[in-house]
This record gives C-alpha cells, structure tokens and sequence, in this order.
C-alpha cells in the first residue's frame, strides 16, 4: 500500500538520529535538540543510543518511532540507514563530506528548524525501488540495488531482462539499478547519466563491463528489471543503498520495480540545479577561453 504525502505542516512530534562515530554529528544534533527544546508543545523522540550518549534518560530505538518529522545528522549514508527505518518526512543535516542528500549545514539549524516549524518549507518526493532476492522482499532501497561480484578481480555473468523480455548478457564486475535520487552516486561514477528527480525511471549501469556494447540504459519506473545470475563459480552479493548486504554462491535472480512507499525530504529552497552546481561542478570549474 502506498505511502500517503505528508501534509506540510508545523510536526508535533520530531524524532532525532545521528552518526553515534562522528563528532561532528553529535555536536550538530546537540545544536539541533536545543533549538527544538526552546519550543513549546513538541513532542521529541531521541533514538535510544543517540540518547545515551547525549545523556538523556529516555531513547526509542528508530525503528518504533511513530513521528511527524525525523531530524538526522551525518552524511549521505547515514541519511539512507535511517530511511530503511522511517517512512516520515526526513530534515537532513550534513555533517559528511559531499552530503548531495543533505538539506543543511551546521550553521543553518537554527534558521532551518525555525522554518519548519512554522510550516514554511516543501517536501521533496524521491521514489524507492523495491526489491526482491529469489523471491524474498528485501529493503525498499532510495539510491540504489548493486548486483555484484564478491571475489577480488573475478567477473560475474548476468542475464537482463526487462517487462519479461530478454535483453542482454552482461559479463561486468556487477550491475547497477539506480533512482534518479541514486543517479549522483556510485551509478554516476560508472559512467550513468544524472537524472533529474522529477523523473520517474531507473538507470542501469554495469560496472567495469567486458561486453563493449554494455553500456547504461533508462528504463520507465514502473516496469520490471530481472537480473539472474548464471552459474556462480564465485561468491556474488547484493547491496542496497550501501547498508544492506545479502550474499548468494548458487544461480540467483533479483527483481527490481518501483516501489509503493516513497520517500520524503524536507527542503527550503534551494532546487535539484543548484545543489548539482554547487556540489559537484563548481568544484571542477572550466577556465572559458577568449579570443
């Protein structure tokens, strides 16, 4: 069943993660806890061991909180662990390093959380993709499914097919099946195209493929990519949004599709294009030349 969108609004309840091994993000979610704690009638749920830490008596482990609006402080893979755990709209806090899913930095908390608590803000849609392994419902993954060999320097064969129909056999260190959300991460440094968003398809790249015409494809959101493995001489895995690891040695086929469930960011204002820009290209400027 899907997901109903969130309505935007001033969240009642706010529940709050961090990187437990970053300091960084600890001293962030600290900032952030204050500046939540200074308005009244909210509701905070702390997760149990971020709430340890912080030496707060009382912590829920984040897989049973219930809440309006869920605060995380880290990088990129942080935010995607605890979307495997909430289907609330998420306020991302970048403590990381590039942070491409991240709505704030450190010194914006006190603004950004000001503006979500009086309701101004908009909520970013991403589709999830679901996925299955033999059959067996795995996590709904945001950035992507890797298909890929587990022994160093050993390439595995795949077997694609789309909608039921045969497409190629890639011979490939692995495969790729990225959200346009995933397409600015590792599905991007194999060489597949940056999706915008708002475009409802799955990219798939292989990795360091043996087959000179493999190469990315872009396929609508709603059909259904099989990738089966032939006969694994080797150890083979496959890893969702880079947290979730299931390894397989015998023939295996994974399925891939939209999912019902979506996932939710809290944004402020700044667009798809100009985090692009200031992320990744203005940090590889072109000198333009004059005549």
């Amino acid at each position: 069943m899907a997901n109903k969108a969130p309505k935007v609004e001033s969240p009642k309840v706010v529940g709050l993660v961090a990187n437990l091994g970053q300091d960084r993000a600890l001293a962030a979610i600290e900032k952030a806890l204050r500046v939540l704690e200074g308005h009244k009638g909210l509701d905070l749920v702390i997760e149990d061991r971020l709430a340890r830490r912080l030496g707060k008596e009382k912590g829920v482990p984040q897989s049973k909180m219930d809440v309006d609006m869920l605060v995380i402080a880290g990088g990129d893979g942080t935010i995607l662990h605890a979307l495997h755990m909430t289907n609330a709209p998420v306020l991302t806090i970048n403590t990381g390093a590039v942070g491409f899913l991240a709505e704030l930095g450190v010194e914006e908390i006190d603004r950004g959380i000001k503006l979500v608590l009086s309701g101004d803000y908009l909520l970013d849609e991403r589709m999830r993709l679901k996925c299955t392994v033999n059959g067996r419902r795995q996590l709904d993954a945001t950035n992507e499914v890797v298909v890929h060999t587990a022994a160093v320097s050993k390439m595995m064969t795949l077997e694609l097919s789309i909608d039921g129909n045969y497409v190629d056999t890639i011979r490939a260190d692995g495969l790729i099946v990225a959200t346009p959300t995933g397409s600015t991460s590792y599905a991007l440094s194999t060489g597949g195209p940056i999706l915008d968003p708002r475009v409802k398809a799955m990219v798939l790249t292989p990795i360091a493929p043996f087959n000179l015409h493999s190469r990315p494809m872009v396929i609508p959101a709603d059909s259904v990519a099989q990738i089966s493995t032939t006969e694994q001489h080797y150890p083979g895995l496959v890893v969702i949004d880079g947290q979730h690891e299931v390894h397989f040695r015998q023939r295996t086929t994974v399925e891939l599709t939209r999912s019902d469930l979506s996932a939710y960011f809290v944004r402020m204002g700044e667009g798809f294009y100009e985090k692009l820009r200031r992320k990744f290209i203005s940090h590889y400027p072109c000198d333009v030349l004059e005549d």
